[in-house]
């Protein structure tokens, strides 16, 4: 018998279930991991609302995938010519505190609507037009981003460049005349959380 052309089979699927098996018993057993591998929406919501008190860069990008993940909605374009149309009267009462700007669209989804506008204004003071807000307080404001509370809702208000602006560019499909639009703009949200007024 030729013992050099016998080859002996490893229990390799035996040994990948046992890795994972191990893995799964690990994870469960550190609850730190978890949410880094699983993160919850209150996670997602909490570690952003940090991340802009803590002064740090939010990028557009990033915004975006959070509103994507945090609760998946949809797209609508913003009404120019019939406003009320829009269906947004809560977003609408804190615009009448800010400067004139362009409306771009709407993200609408369970937890969170959204509108997305262009401005020209370098920072969040250049646009706010009165230093008191009757029905909202502002709980936190920097250059470029605002949290405000009503008393069922959360608002966070954020300035973003026009490099960010450019690169959302390709997640939707942007008329010519929007592209036209956005030249030189920077880009300025405004996103009604529900459910989130009694966060700290």
């Amino acid at each position: 018998m030729n013992y050099k052309n016998i080859k002996i089979k490893q229990p390799v699927f035996g040994y990948i279930a046992i890795c994972i098996l191990l893995m799964t018993i690990y994870m469960f057993a550190q609850p730190k991991i978890l949410p880094l591998l699983f993160p919850t929406n209150s996670q997602q919501f909490s570690t952003l609302i940090e991340r802009v008190k803590n002064d740090e860069q939010v990028s557009g990008q990033a915004f975006w995938e959070f509103r994507e993940f945090y609760s998946p909605g949809y797209f609508t374009p913003y009404n120019r010519t019939a406003p009320a149309r829009n269906n947004i009267s809560e977003l609408d009462s804190i615009l009448v505190y800010f400067n004139p700007m362009t409306p771009l669209h709407i993200f609408r989804s369970k937890k969170l609507t959204s509108i997305d506008m262009l401005t020209s204004h370098a920072t969040i003071q250049d646009i706010t037009n009165q230093k008191s807000m009757p029905g909202f307080r502002v709980e936190y404001e920097s250059k470029t981003s605002m949290i405000m509370r009503s008393e069922d809702k959360l608002y966070l208000v954020i300035l973003f460049s026009n490099s960010d602006l450019q690169k959302t560019n390709g997640f939707l499909d942007y008329t010519d005349a929007d592209r036209e639009l956005s030249k030189n703009k920077k880009w300025l949200s405004i996103t009604e959380f529900i459910g989130q007024s009694n966060s700290k």
